[in-house]
């Protein structure tokens, strides 16, 4: 990410009134090393394989894949979060 959560917030108050509750995303957020510690996107890391290696290695994802997330502080602990763990699956509304 090219700005930290202090500089956008600073550009939403000049640019706008905040009220309280507002919630304010910044998309995918990798670390600098995202190299060697990973990425946060399925499209970040095509892109990265992309311009490393002239083409994307890792598939997209398909239906019956499990997806697992979790957030660690930097102590190792586990993050307040807890663990997200769910399969991809269609939609009951497509056929």
């Amino acid at each position: 990410m090219a700005f930290g959560f202090d500089q956008l917030v600073a550009h939403a108050v000049y640019s706008r009134e905040l009220v309280p509750d507002t919630v304010i995303g910044s998309g995918t957020a990798s670390s600098e090393s995202y190299r060697e510690v990973g990425s946060s996107c399925i499209a970040e890391r095509h892109a990265i394989e992309l311009m490393d290696e002239g083409v994307a290695r890792n598939p997209h994802m398909a239906f019956g894949d499990k997806v697992r997330m979790e957030a660690r502080l930097e102590d190792g602990l586990p993050g307040p979060f807890g663990v997200v763990q769910q399969t991809v699956a269609r939609s009951p509304v497509q056929s």
